[in-house]
């Protein structure tokens, strides 16, 4: 297209020693050069920056220009440098025409001559005429190479969906004669229960299938843990059966089936450090594959197929050996179960007596225990429910027996948590999971019982049910609930008198009563002292109290707390205390937290024990060091208290957490403490859906941490 426009503009103009298209390219802000001629030679031009020269005058200004003599100008016109847009020197005459398409400036053509006054406005015309039909022809040439380039784009599709569906159409032939082969095989191995017959006649059919005539299957000794031959396909069958391999699974193709638990193909036995020579079944082994013969996740035997050129097995000869080594393993399962079945029938039958005695001896004691007991078998059914857990749950046995659990309780007024446990335990039993799950208690029919409950396994950890035991603790409840009681009550008639002697010998201190010599201001401190200490604990065993009876609240208003600041008022509180012993207390806090949802108050509570215990056991010229930062995961702001202090030893650690426990270390008993705040602090922070814990070496210091759940809509936002 460009170059018949330009033999169409050298048959109108005898002046013409340069001839230029531009193309605008409106987003990289640029005018290509994609045609230019100077002196009737093709020449190539870099791409010239909108706002240089006079054509970016033209294409800004959206209208043709006409320059009679250039060296008559001024080096600019109308803000534009003058320079011809080629290489060619001494030009005099300019002219160039916007080309137009849609009311858009798509580029130009210009033309230019080494002749002052070679064209005439006539002239500019004609071009501007010429421009016109160059644009539409421009286009329709853009349109069709967009054309060519979609037809070319569409047939490699094509042809490429053409290939894939090629190979489709192969994979699922393969699929269906793997299908075939393996329903061949299957259906001749259900024909009998004999183990034997099973290997040999497995064997031959799956090497008939693959296409080779030497094959084996070793089973693995119990004893010696080695591979036995079992089954032979080879011209030395008979030599092979019964022989013990000289290396155990780990070793050689087969023992690399077996130990890994995966099938494998080594296409070249010379160049793969897995095979091992003269294994198997003799020398001259070009390619092999090696299958594991697998009951459940427990391995039993390994199927292996060779031949004696390199590279002759692929990954489909390999899906289809994995099949029928799963199919065998199974018909091998239920031959060994039917054998064992055999074997066990007399045994079983002359101690049936005896297990029937025991039987009745079992079930005397659970009948005569006051607890109740309830017993599921490998299936989740109930199969034993004693008298006391009768009265316990309130349902008759005989309408509990049989029921799966917990699905068939759902009928019974139960309380949902014990159904969830039981369900817990029945999962952790499926994944092998042992141990003991337990609730401390439950409201039932009146009754507050605990339940704990067990997996029966086998000594080789195969679970055969379940043991739920139910205890009715109602009166130690009730006894726990009067203890609680008791000590709300005399803390509330302790409080009354200690805030009285507090109070007076406040008033003794300050003056009211005169002045005081030394020897009674140091009574009267020591007794300030142990009456702070006093009214201390008794504030402690009634927030213990509260907590113990439920009776504590934590006030989680949908206000915004900025926790550094929070955390920050709390530290410089304690700052006269770390001064005292001149420690450094330093604070970090990170950028952008979120905003928590706390209590305020019980929050200060448990920052305030937490820093002043770091301080309390932390000796002179100690570090105790507050960070705040965001959780692993956004949604929980964390605090952590590190101090070097004495440390923790490990067998104190579990039971810092319960009330009045005081450590045994000598450094710890010389500071005073109730050995209740940290149950309270712990409390506090769960009440508020947060998590406290610990970390500590003896003689290095302590880590405590705790989290505060971020507010939601805050994240939200």
């Amino acid at each position: 297209v460009f170059q018949k426009i330009y033999e169409h503009t050298t048959r109108f103009f005898d002046e013409l020693s340069g001839f230029y298209i531009g193309l605008y390219q409106l987003e990289a802000g640029l005018i290509s050069f994609p045609f230019a001629v100077e002196d009737e030679q093709r020449i190539e031009m870099a791409p010239l920056p909108l706002g240089e020269g006079l054509t970016s005058y033209v294409i800004a200004n959206r209208r043709a220009l006409l320059i009679d003599d250039l060296e008559a100008m001024a080096h600019e016109y109308e803000g534009y440098h003058t320079a011809t847009v080629g290489k060619a020197a001494g030009e005099r005459s300019w002219m160039g025409v916007p080309l137009f398409l849609g009311g858009e400036v798509i580029g130009l053509i210009s033309l230019q001559s080494r002749k002052p006054n070679a064209y005439r406005q006539e002239d500019l015309q004609f071009l501007a005429n010429l421009a016109n039909q160059a644009a539409v022809a421009i286009k329709n040439a853009k349109l069709f190479d967009e054309i060519r380039e979609f037809n070319a784009t569409l047939n490699r599709i094509v042809a490429e969906r053409t290939e894939a569906l090629g190979r489709a159409n192969q994979e699922l032939r393969t699929e269906k004669e793997r299908i075939s082969q393996l329903y061949e095989i299957t259906h001749q191995l259900t024909t009998s229960l004999d183990l034997e017959e099973i290997l040999n006649r497995g064997l031959q059919l799956v090497a008939s299938a693959v296409g080779v005539e030497r094959g084996s299957i070793m089973t693995i000794d119990p004893i010696t843990n080695g591979l036995v031959y079992r089954a032979v396909l080879s011209e030395d069958k008979g030599n092979r059966i019964g022989l013990r391999l000289p290396w155990k699974p780990g070793e050689g193709a087969a023992g690399w089936a077996v130990a890994n638990r995966m099938p494998l193909l080594i296409s070249d036995t010379n160049t793969d450090q897995r095979w091992v020579q003269d294994e198997d079944i003799g020398r001259g082994v070009g390619s092999i594959i090696s299958v594991p013969l697998m009951s459940g996740s427990a391995v039993f035997g390994v199927l292996s197929l060779v031949s004696q050129q390199p590279n002759f097995f692929n990954e489909s000869h390999l899906r289809l050996v994995s099949t029928v080594a799963n199919e065998m393993a199974v018909f091998v399962h239920n031959a060994e179960l039917y054998s064992y079945i055999s074997e066990q029938a007399e045994a079983l039958a002359s101690s049936l007596v005896v297990q029937e005695q025991e039987a009745s001896r079992s079930r005397a004691i659970l009948e005569s225990i006051a607890d109740g007991v309830v017993v599921l078998d490998g299936e989740n059914r109930i199969t034993l429910v004693n008298p006391a857990a009768e009265v316990i749950l309130g349902v008759a046995g005989e309408m509990l027996m049989n029921r799966q659990v917990p699905y068939g309780l759902r009928d019974f007024d139960l309380k949902p948590e014990l159904l969830d446990l039981m369900q817990s335990v029945i999962n952790a039993a499926r994944e092998g999971t042992r141990g003991t799950l337990s609730r401390p208690r439950f409201s039932v029919n009146g009754r507050v019982i605990s339940v704990s409950l067990s997996p029966v396994a086998t000594g080789k950890h195969e679970t055969l049910g379940l043991v739920a035991i139910l205890r009715d603790i109602t009166r130690e409840v009730e006894i726990e609930r009067e203890r609680s009681n008791f000590v709300s009550t005399v803390s509330h008639e302790l409080r009354t008198p200690m805030t009285v002697i507090k109070g007076h010998t406040d008033l003794l201190l300050a003056g009211a009563a005169g002045a005081l010599n030394p020897t009674q201001g140091n009574f009267l401190q020591a007794v300030k002292r142990n009456t702070d200490r006093m009214n201390t604990l008794v504030s402690d065993l009634l927030t213990v109290s509260r907590i113990e009876t439920g009776r504590m609240a934590v006030s989680l208003q949908p206000n915004y707390y900025d926790v550094g600041e929070l955390v920050d008022g709390v530290v410089q509180s304690l700052r006269s205390l770390t001064e005292a012993k001149n420690q450094q207390l330093v604070l970090n806090i990170a950028a952008e937290l979120p905003e928590v949802l706390i209590d305020r108050d019980r929050t200060i509570q448990v920052l305030t024990n937490l820093i002043s215990n770091a301080i309390k056991y932390t000796p002179n010229n100690g570090c105790i060091e507050v960070n705040v930062a965001c959780a692993e995961g956004g949604d929980q702001v964390q605090v952590d208290v590190t101090d070097n202090g004495i440390g923790i030893a490990e067998q104190d650690q579990e039971k810092l957490f319960q009330p009045f426990y005081r450590s045994d270390n000598a450094e710890a008993k010389m500071q005073e403490g109730t050995g209740l705040g940290l149950i309270i602090a712990k409390s506090l922070v769960e009440l508020q859906g947060g998590r406290l814990w610990l970390k500590s070496k003896l003689g290095e210091g302590t880590t405590f941490s705790f989290t505060m759940p971020a507010y939601k809509d805050a994240l939200d936002g």
